[in-house]
């Protein structure tokens, strides 16, 4: 069985439920995002949560809120 991915589960519910965009970040870190741009690339979008969830190179990433 798959281990959840809980950075997916929590960044899908802040952008559905709560609209706050989000960006994947190291644990235990806030800053840098593991993005290209930054904060800038923060989303509600939920493909690209879903790729930065399933694709990331840190799949132990976290979730922020931006």
């Amino acid at each position: 069985m798959p281990e959840k991915n809980r950075f997916l589960e929590a960044a899908l519910f802040y952008a559905r439920r709560l609209g706050w965009p989000v960006l994947p970040v190291k644990p235990g870190q806030k800053a840098p995002p593991l993005t290209k741009n930054g904060s800038l690339d923060a989303s509600t979008d939920e493909k690209q949560i879903y790729l930065w969830g399933r694709c990331t190179r840190t799949p132990t990433s976290h979730c922020a809120r931006a």
